[in-house]
């Protein structure tokens, strides 16, 4: 790998960038109040372990139930999209961003995480916008042939390719670049791209298939099937007691849903609209706390992944039943080995006594 310098009168523009900025990897803040910084530690730390913890249940769950249907297959596809965020996109950015202030996790790793980053990010949405697209199918034409379980495999790997070919130019441009510092170098992991012109472009791409596009999308889907459902009369449905039980389970599953793209629209919108302020507006990188609010907005975006499971809990009989018995086998799983350590001391006492 080349060696790359730039002088400490660079770095600020590096500090905040449009583009993969948004999913931390070019973002390098000055040191924080220490106060500021545990507590930053705490939130993303939290966040990693409901993300993590909270979505392996999901996928727990999903994968036990003994009617799999293909919202099931999607939705375990979006826990393990959400698991991988909260394993590559939040600890490496958080370490070197927030405690080591450069990027300490050697040249392999920088276009890795990088790849990886953006990877689960756009697959994370383009989940989203299937499961949209296949709960508007069956509001809409509630007669009509729906994927099966073979299908529904294929197109979850189409999406993961989909979105690991968009984040190929993150693997081939992001690399350790060195500023010069008074102490020495650092090295920070970024896109350089040689035309930065291609840069934005590639920026907007990305902003735009990982937000505003899905969320267009979603939106209008989501809006006409509250439509169909609320204010009119499902085609196909004669008989009064079962219209009102499809009718009823179409409604909880288009609220479950719609409150998980709620939860995404409205964690990714300040990060977004941050970076795009920033991009006309740079002055505003330099006003006081501007560290403080980017990485606020970081953390709302990613704080999503955990946010997902806690819905699925609040709205689904089967993740609180789930829980339950998992607790459940817990407890007596520790009484078990409570018993056979009262078993093995008793034998010991008895041995001694003979």
């Amino acid at each position: 790998m080349m060696d790359y310098k730039y002088s400490t009168e660079n770095y600020s523009q590096y500090n905040f960038t449009s583009g993969n900025a948004t999913f931390g990897i070019e973002f390098y803040p000055p040191a924080m109040n220490m106060v500021v910084l545990v507590l930053f530690l705490f939130l993303y730390s939290t966040v990693v372990l409901i993300g993590i913890g909270g979505n392996a249940f999901v996928c727990f769950t999903t994968f036990t139930l003994k009617k799999q249907t293909v919202t099931n297959f999607f939705m375990t596809n979006l826990a393990a999209s959400d698991i991988l965020m909260a394993t590559i996109c939040i600890p490496f950015t958080v370490l070197s961003n927030l405690v080591f202030h450069y990027w300490p996790f050697g040249a392999i790793l920088c276009p890795t995480v990088g790849f990886l980053q953006v990877t689960s990010v756009l697959q994370r949405a383009f989940t989203l916008v299937f499961i949209t697209y296949d709960q508007h199918k069956i509001v809409w034409h509630p007669l009509g042939k729906r994927l099966d379980k073979k299908e529904a495999r294929f197109v979850m790997i189409i999406l993961w390719i989909l979105a690991a070919l968009a984040a190929i130019p993150v693997a081939m441009f992001a690399r350790v670049v060195n500023l010069e510092t008074g102490s020495g170098q650092i090295g920070i992991c970024m896109e350089d791209w040689q035309n930065q012109e291609e840069k934005k472009i590639y920026s907007a791409v990305v902003m735009i298939l990982q937000y505003f596009l899905p969320l267009a999308i979603m939106v209008v889907c989501y809006t006409h099937m509250g439509v169909i459902i609320w204010l009119r009369k499902t085609p196909g449905e004669q008989d009064i007691k079962r219209d009102r039980l499809q009718i009823k389970s179409k409604r909880k599953t288009v609220r479950v849903l719609a409150a998980v793209v709620a939860a995404y629209a409205l964690a990714w919108l300040p990060i977004h609209t941050l970076t795009l302020v920033g991009d006309s507006y740079p002055e505003i990188y330099d006003m006081p706390h501007a560290d403080v609010v980017w990485m606020t907005c970081h953390w709302l975006a990613f704080s999503s992944t955990g946010i997902t499971p806690f819905i699925y809990f609040r709205s689904n009989s089967a993740f609180r039943v789930s829980l339950k018995r998992l607790f459940s086998c817990f407890k007596r799983t520790r009484k078990t080995k409570r018993v056979s350590v009262y078993t093995q001391a008793s034998d010991i006492e008895f041995s001694v006594k003979g």
